[in-house]
């Protein structure tokens, strides 16, 4: 629901500057604080501010000021503000009069007023209907002043005609109503009758503004003594219909909300203004009282965030569909997907613009319709909270009453506290992913799905979570792009195509007549057949809804007869031309345009109307440039919002919103909008100036709460977004520098920095790592700059006296707090040195810290200890990792014994990661004792909460006894794997996804116990079981599986091997010599070892089969293969390439096959020479044979 007073300004145009002005300089900034402060936004809409005159070049003012009514009233209450006094205004011209009319009006009229009404008035049958149009103000009439003149005679010719005329009531009215009533008529829904736009979209949805929308509408009634009126600035010849006006309104409206004053004019251009005081007060307590009204009855009517996003989700189908044009096979498709028993998911994909959306959101209101299925859906990126895999899914389970979040995060009560602690101990992606899928699986509800854009995802996404076998009682709709301009977006299907073969491509559009016809005639508009046709041919190339859309905005203002327009006939390049055609066709400053489009572009989430105005206005030069104060001052230096109401009414057809922060943001939903504005003069310009604008909104608020605006939030997104586009390292460093300034406001940089860090930890959490690391590197270089200034600023150090609270304090955190994000998100990319480089900084400072104040800062000191050292052991840097280690455990184990509830996790932690790396440096004994400890502790916790400690108690007892196998204590290695065994079946039978892994490696490693125990019986048993469940999952996601299937056919191979079921070994290890060769040449550098590992059982195989022909051939293919990589580096693959060659020539020795092994001995000798020379024994003996061989042969 948007949260946006959006409030329209109706007057007299000259008459009402003085109350303007008090609006716009002093109720109107106090009530967007007062709104702010309660969650709201305020934008006051007043087209006659800061402008020298009504009419526009393109004669339509008054559809101009209509449309605007209507999208605040829209909005929420107040939307309607109207001010009154002694003038009745300016009555425009009609813009279009039917033929039939305008034809009886002429036969009315003198030869003379003929030619004039001829002269301005053109026929166009391409409005419906057919009607006659006011010409557009050209040349010398681009002067105000020269087309007053001729504007007063044609309202004088057609007002004449129309009294003389048969016309009705309903027909005469236009010739004589003001813009001001027009506004009114539109604005308060019981003035007269309800217009077509209230009955049809107001009333519609709710009846009860018909007496509601008068108690919410102010109105100010001024009346100035006509004895001294000295000119006709504020007293005119229309003064008698001013009071008809005046009186009609306070009729209908509520006496509580309106002013009456009495005045006086003290000279031209001035009145008495002693009133202006009272009409200050009284619109700021109006205004106040409405927002609290508002926010009473939001609050008895507070809605969920799953009930904020549903209805948010249903807006945005409804828009989608709005337009939507038959696509009858598509529907039935998928009609037919949700009605049979497939048991697939559904994937519809295609070309950007093609209108998947469109397509998603009808199948969706036909499923709601007609099925007795509950119905799911969520639109990728069309809400703030639906831009992630987790989000979304997240939010799925919510609407099923399936909470899927893990604990930590139900946990989680302020999502405003810094969690320094907490920074890594979140589940991965992959594992959310599993344990979505088990959800999935266990969904009992008959449900349908819906899913569009994926490929608008800010995340990338495997599918983990998607079954290849859905339950029958679930049906997934998923759409996609595929589109050659768009690879990187593309890439989503790819994945999805190894999902499922249910997939249905979204055909070239056929219907664009149709649509075309459709969303002209919405605007009482058509084409001739010239231009139809003309349409068609430049669609040819395209084919799709979008451009059919954006050819709409251009051919609406094409007249009948035009033959001189033009289209485009390329997506991209009509998008070109209709942002050309703003400033070339439509009178729009060029500068102007290319800075609101990329102002919008460079917010990536969008800006709302409030924002963008702001933000330009903040460009004083350009204010000057574009609002000079040649006929009217600008007190606020703003820009004149009827500049942006004429554009946002031409770009509103591609725009979408999204409530986010209390603000209504604007944004394009399609990406080629965004393509051609990135490709705009000086866009990159433009973003450092919204950066700028931005900085000096910051300053002007500094005085405020961080979370009282959004100018901290876009900053850092501004900033970030600039870094991601750009990659300037340098311009980032310098944007981040002015928030180490702002030291006027600790409390506001400390929410500050607190943000940047919650959305660079959130990026991270939902697997959107290149934006995790451009926030956490944006984040980072202020915590430093904010760190360096405060210790620079103390005469000691980290002393022991400064509060734990203290700004200083807070700031120290805060860039530990950065440094251990960006090392965390930089180790899930692999830059494990630039990860260690940053905990060794963090490391450095609370080891200071922590040697002059242990209290304050002991967790912080352990967290960083424990992080770093793990991180060591992980790149294998084990000495450093074990001094760490230990320094650990010296601090922490007397912590845990005197307070062992606080310390319980950490120590365990601790425990754990120190055995793990004396183990790797073989230092067993000692790792035993360790693992022992946490034995001892998490058995007691086991027996206490099963449940909870199962996962960590089993994980324990696995290590346990691979730390014991390796240190020969076999007798007590089997009994540990086979509680471990036990414990953890219960937890793979409890969420198969989450514990198979874990669950096929213990009952590996107790096969193998078993094995060395000679009960080969029980091993095979435990590794069929384990090749049964890796086979379903493997059956699921074969890239996912592929490797642990493989090793697990190996292992079963082996055993039958061993047992002599040779039969059955051939079959199983066939298969895995099949597996892995597959996947050698398709990731040769990650199955190399695997496919040589199998190429070896399956020549055992054979050879314990006596098929010596086919084990030759085995090992001849990896000669082959090892020969390749012993070419590229002799050192690494110099033994296997040699007991490789051995093999092979001990088993042609066996068949008696002199030409190969005279050929593989040769082979043998140059790599024994140039491992250990030509003079070596090995060599000569391998002389001696080479040449006995020669010999024979």
């Amino acid at each position: 629901m948007s949260k946006t007073f959006r409030l329209f300004i109706s007057s007299t145009f000259n008459d009402f500057r003085k109350e303007r002005e008090v609006l716009q300089t002093k109720v109107f900034p106090h009530i967007k604080d007062y709104a702010s402060k309660e969650g709201y936004a305020f934008q006051p809409i007043d087209l006659r501010w800061g402008v020298s005159n009504e009419a526009q070049l393109d004669q339509k003012t008054l559809e101009l000021c209509l449309s605007e009514v209507r999208a605040c009233k829209s909005h929420m209450h107040p939307n309607f503000l109207i001010m009154i006094g002694d003038r009745y205004g300016w009555i425009p011209l009609p813009y279009a009069i039917e033929a039939d009319e305008y034809e009886e009006l002429l036969s009315l009229t003198t030869d003379d007023e003929k030619q004039q009404l001829q002269e301005w008035y053109k026929k166009d049958l391409n409005q419906l209907p057919a009607s006659y149009i006011l010409k557009e103000r050209k040349e010398e009439y681009e002067e105000f002043e020269a087309w007053l003149k001729i504007e007063k005679n044609i309202r004088t010719i057609l007002q004449s005609a129309v009294n003389n005329s048969s016309l009705n009531e309903e027909q005469t009215r236009k010739y004589f109503l003001s813009a001001t009533e027009a506004e009114v008529e539109e604005g308060i829904i019981p003035y007269i009758n309800p217009t077509k736009y209230q009955r049809e979209t107001l009333l519609s949805k709710d009846s009860t503004l018909q007496t509601v929308d008068p108690e919410h509408i102010f109105g100010f009634f001024r009346d100035v003594d006509k004895t001294t009126q000295t000119e006709d600035k504020f007293i005119v010849d229309d003064y008698e219909e001013a009071q008809l006006f005046k009186k009609r309104v306070e009729d209908v409206l509520v006496d509580n909300n309106t002013l009456h004053v009495q005045t006086t004019q003290t000279d031209k251009d001035t009145l008495n203004e002693e009133y202006l005081t009272k009409f200050q007060d009284r619109m700021i307590s109006f205004l106040e009282a409405q927002v609290d009204s508002q926010k009473t009855k939001e609050d008895s009517e507070k809605q969920t965030p799953l009930q904020i996003e549903l209805a948010a989700q249903s807006y945005f189908a409804q828009t989608k569909r709005k337009d939507f044009l038959a696509q009858e096979s598509l529907r039935e498709t998928i009609a037919n997907y949700i009605s049979d028993d497939n048991q697939q998911p559904l994937v519809i994909y295609g070309e950007s613009g093609r209108g998947k959306s469109a397509l998603i959101s009808k199948a969706i209101q036909e499923a709601e319709e007609t099925l007795q299925k509950k119905v799911l859906y969520r639109f990728v990126s069309a809400t703030p909270n639906s831009s992630s895999s987790k989000e979304i899914l997240t939010s799925i389970f919510e609407e099923l009453h399936v909470d899927i979040r893990t604990e930590e995060e139900k946990a989680k009560k302020d999502e405003d506290k810094l969690t320094i602690n907490s920074n890594e101990n979140q589940e991965s992606f992959e594992d959310f992913s599993y344990r979505v899928y088990t959800e999935i699986l266990n969904i009992k509800e008959s449900i349908v799905v819906f899913i569009d854009a994926v490929d608008q995802l800010q995340n990338d996404d495997n599918f983990l979570w998607l079954p290849q076998q859905l339950p029958s009682n679930v049906k997934i709709v998923i759409s996609a792009l595929d589109d050659v301009k768009y690879k990187d977006d593309s890439k989503y299907l790819t994945t999805l195509k190894t999902k499922t073969d249910t997939l249905h491509l979204i055909p070239e559009f056929s219907e664009p007549i149709q649509l075309l016809k459709a969303l002209l005639e919405k605007e009482d508009r058509t084409v001739d057949d010239y231009q139809t046709n003309y349409f068609l041919q430049q669609f040819e190339n395209v084919k799709s809804p979008l451009y059919v859309s954006i050819a709409t905005q251009e051919m609406k203002n094409w007249k009948s007869g035009d033959t001189t327009q033009t289209l485009q006939n390329t997506q991209q390049g009509i998008i070109e031309e209709f942002v050309e055609n703003l400033y070339k066709v439509y009178h729009h400053n060029e500068e102007f345009v290319n800075k609101a489009l990329g102002y919008i572009y460079a917010s990536r989430d969008g800006l709302s109307e409030s924002e963008l105005l702001q933000l330009i206005s903040a460009d004083e030069e350009f204010i000057k440039r574009m609002a000079p104060e040649t006929w009217h001052d600008n007190p606020n230096k703003e820009l004149p919002l009827v500049h942006w109401s004429r554009l946002q009414t031409q770009l509103k057809p591609f725009l979408s919103s999204k409530t986010q922060d209390g603000e209504e943001l604007m944004y394009f939903f399609h990406r080629e909008f965004e393509d051609v504005i990135a490709k705009l003069p000086n866009q990159r310009e433009e973003h450092e100036a919204v950066i700028k604008a931005n900085q000096e909104l910051i300053k002007q608020n500094q005085d405020k709460p961080f979370n009282s605006n959004r100018w901290g939030k876009l900053y850092a997104t501004l900033i970030t977004e600039y870094e991601l586009r750009y990659k300037d390292k340098e311009k980032q460093k310098e944007f981040a520098e002015f928030i180490a300034i702002m030291t006027n406001n600790s409390d506001w940089v400390l929410e500050y920095l607190l943000h940047f860090s919650n959305i660079g930890t959130n990026h991270r959490r939902y697997n959107r790592m290149h934006k995790a690391i451009a926030y956490q590197e944006s984040c980072l270089y202020i915590s430093k700059d904010l760190y360096n200034d405060y210790l620079n600023s103390l005469t000691e150090p980290y002393a022991e006296d400064i509060p734990a609270n203290s700004y200083g304090n807070l700031l120290v955190d805060n860039y530990i707090l950065a440094l251990t994000g960006l090392s965390f998100s930089y180790s899930k990319q692999n830059r494990e040195e630039e990860a260690i480089d940053f905990l060794k900084e963090s490391f450095k400072i609370t080891k200071e810290l922590y040697s002059k104040n242990q209290t304050r800062w002991i967790d912080t000191y352990l967290m960083v200890l424990n992080n770093l050292a793990e991180n060591y052991r992980k790149h294998n840097h084990i000495t450093e990792a074990i001094e760490l280690g230990e320094e650990s455990l010296k601090i922490l184990r007397p912590l845990y014994y005197s307070d062992p509830a606080y310390w319980l996790e950490p120590y365990i932690s601790v425990l754990g990661n120190f055995a793990g790396s004396l183990s790797d440096q073989n230092r067993l004994e000692e790792a035993i004792e360790l693992q022992e400890e946490s034995l001892g502790i998490l058995t007691d916790l086991y027996k206490e909460n099963p449940s909870y400690w199962a996962g960590e108690y089993a994980l324990l007892l696995i290590n346990l006894a691979a730390t014991y196998s390796d240190a020969n204590r076999q007798d007590q290695v089997i009994n540990i794997e086979e509680e471990a065994v036990k414990i953890i079946k219960e937890l793979f039978e409890q969420d198969p996804v989450l514990w198979v892994e874990y669950y096929t490696t213990s009952l590996h490693n107790l096969a193998f116990s078993y094995e060395n125990q000679n009960r080969l019986d029980d091993a095979i048993e435990l590794e069929e079981e384990s090749l049964k469940i890796l086979k379903e999952f493997y059956r699921e996601d074969q890239n996912q599986w592929a490797l642990d299937y493989m090793l697990a056919l190996n292992s079963l191979g082996n055993l039958y091997i061993k047992e002599q079921r040779f039969e059955e070994a051939l079959h199983i290890v066939q298969k895995a010599k099949n597996l892995s060769e597959k996947y050698f040449y398709y990731i040769p550098q990650q199955w190399t070892r695997s496919y040589l590992i199998s190429m070896t059982d399956l020549a055992g195989v054979y050879g314990e089969l006596g098929d010596y022909y086919n084990k030759i051939q085995i090992q001849i293919e990896k000669v082959q293969i090892l020969g390749e990589l012993y070419a590229i580096d002799h050192e690494r693959w110099h033994e296997e390439y040699s007991n490789i060659l051995k093999g092979l020539i001990g088993s042609l020795r066996n068949q008696n096959d002199q030409s190969r092994l005279l050929d593989t001995l040769t082979k043998l000798y140059v790599v024994t020479v140039r491992k250990f020379g030509q003079n070596s024994d090995m060599a000569q003996m391998m002389v001696k044979e080479i040449v006995a061989i020669k010999q024979q042969l």
